[in-house]
């Protein structure tokens, strides 16, 4: 990430900040033939103000889980089994 600014600063919050410690998917079977993938990250924050950057990083990791599940389900619908 990059500072926004017209001095050459280094911003030390910016190291870090967001730290992937775990992520997964799942396969779930929903009963009638049919399954439900989902996908979970867990991540720590190391900065202050913690509540406020959760809330972007929170709504960042959600944007990226839709697009990856998207993309599988783009796939596996389109996909012929042999």
């Amino acid at each position: 990430m990059k500072e926004l600014s017209p001095w050459n600063i280094y911003p030390p919050h910016l190291d870090n900040l967001v730290c992937s410690r775990h992520g997964e998917f799942r396969i779930d079977s929903l009963g009638d033939g049919t399954t439900r993938l989902r996908g979970t990250t867990w991540y720590t924050i190391e900065a202050e103000s913690t509540w406020y950057w959760q809330l972007w990083t929170n709504a960042i990791i959600h944007r990226v889980h839709e697009r990856v599940l998207q993309s599988i389900a783009e796939h596996a619908e389109t996909s012929s089994i042999p």
